[in-house]
């Protein structure tokens, strides 16, 4: 059928505060923050540094894990919303146009996200 109106499936939503680095794609130095929410298609950040719509972006996401092992997801996408800051945080939504699941061994001490 065509011409007819498309449905969007917006995808779930899970209210995690999880450990998060990102890049303006290209960069170096990377800046930290932490998700208020997130899912396969985007995230919304809470960060120190503000940036401008429709910035492409790197990023990495720590996972919980278990006795066994953990993961992280290796990404890119782009700024899609920037509302400005709260008390002295930025907020910022991200999308993951694509990523990757790397899984972790419990004692892999390169899991975690640290600042450097």
């Amino acid at each position: 059928m065509t011409g007819g109106p498309r449905s969007k499936r917006r995808a779930t939503r899970f209210a995690l505060n999880l450990p998060l680095r990102y890049r303006v794609r290209g960069d170096v130095a990377w800046s930290y923050g932490m998700t208020e929410n997130i899912s396969c298609s985007g995230a919304l950040v809470r960060t120190g540094r503000a940036a401008g719509l429709a910035t492409p972006v790197e990023l990495e996401v720590v996972l919980p894990g278990t006795d066994e092992g953990g993961a992280r997801v290796i990404g890119h996408g782009s700024v899609t919303r920037a509302p400005g800051s709260i008390g002295g945080d930025h907020e910022i939504a991200m999308s993951i146009d694509e990523y990757e699941l790397i899984r972790t061994a419990r004692n892999d001490t390169d899991h975690r996200i640290t600042k450097e």
